[in-house]
C-alpha cells in the first residue's frame, strides 16, 4: 500500500490512491510496522489511517510488534503514537492480542 502510494505521489495521482484506500468500506494491513518505514512511507500511512479514522471506515492491521515497539520503526515517534491511537480509541476499537505459537 505504501509504495503504491509513494510513486502515485511521484506521479501526481496521490489523491485518487489515497481514496482507493481511505473510502473502501474495511481495510485489512498486513505486517503493519514490521519493516523500518521512511518519512514520505510514514506520513502516508498517517494520512491512511488519519482519513479512515475522520470517515470512520473499518480497518484491521495485523503486526508483530507490539504499539511500545513501533517508534523503532517510524522516524517519528509522534507519528507512531498518534497512529496507534487512532487504532485503538476507546469505544471504536477492538485489540486482540495473540500470545503463542504462530500458525503460518
Amino acid at each position: 500500500m505504501l509504495n503504491e502510494l509513494h510513486g502515485a505521489e511521484l506521479h501526481g495521482g496521490l489523491e485518487r490512491a489515497l481514496r482507493r484506500y481511505v473510502r473502501a468500506d474495511f481495510l485489512v494491513i498486513d505486517d503493519f510496522a514490521l519493516l523500518p518505514m521512511d518519512a514520505s512511507q510514514a506520513k502516508l500511512a498517517f494520512q491512511v489511517i488519519s482519513e479512515r479514522h475522520e470517515h470512520r471506515r473499518s480497518t484491521a492491521i495485523t503486526t508483530n510488534r507490539v504499539f511500545k515497539d513501533w517508534p523503532k520503526v517510524f522516524p517519528d515517534a509522534l507519528n507512531a503514537q498518534v497512529i496507534a491511537e487512532r487504532l485503538t480509541e476507546r469505544e471504536r476499537a477492538e485489540v486482540f492480542l495473540l500470545d503463542g505459537k504462530g500458525y503460518r
